[in-house]
């Protein structure tokens, strides 16, 4: 990480990639060899949403800086939501819906090429950063906001998800 330095999000998607994917194995290394972790990967079919145009088209606007690192950003303050996106793509933007609905989102856009933007909306109850704002009546959900302010629509379907199967752990041992 020598030539990355501390700051992720300066860098280009490819390189945070590569990151997350040392820093993954590494873990994944120190766990075989503290716990005798063994994990397996199997799919299970779960709920989730697909991320889709809605018929009127998408709302979103192009990036400024379209070769631009991609950032997103969101802040919860008892319940109301607000998210910033600069230069991201819809696979980012389905990440980021998928932290604020619970659930993973898979981007079915079809949509190429990055995008700025702006989102606003209330938790429903159930839903990561729920609160008690009495604004929240003012904010649309975060399903109509999708809807309203990019012209985009999380529908609910089953679809098979990778999930890990623990085979086998143990205590540690003494250091």
């Amino acid at each position: 990480m020598g030539a990355v330095g501390g700051d992720l999000q300066t860098v280009s998607e490819a390189v945070r990639k590569t990151v997350r994917g040392r820093t993954e194995e590494r873990l994944k290394n120190l766990l075989a060899e503290r716990f005798h972790l063994v994990l397996r990967v199997d799919s299970k079919e779960q709920p989730v949403y697909f991320l889709l145009t809605v018929k009127s088209g998408p709302k979103l606007q192009a990036a400024k800086d379209p070769d631009g690192p991609a950032r997103g950003s969101s802040s919860m303050n008892n319940g109301i939501g607000h998210a910033v996106f600069t230069s991201a793509d819809t696979a980012m933007l389905a990440e980021q819906l998928a932290r604020r609905t619970g659930r993973l989102v898979i981007d079915k856009t079809g949509l190429k090429g990055t995008y700025d933007g702006t989102l606003d909306w209330t938790a429903e109850a159930g839903q990561p950063g729920a609160g008690t704002d009495p604004r929240a009546d003012a904010v649309p959900t975060i399903f109509t906001a999708v809807q309203e302010q990019l012209g985009l629509k999380l529908e609910s379907q089953k679809a098979p998800v990778n999930v890990f199967v623990l085979d086998h752990v143990e205590q540690p041992s003494e250091n």
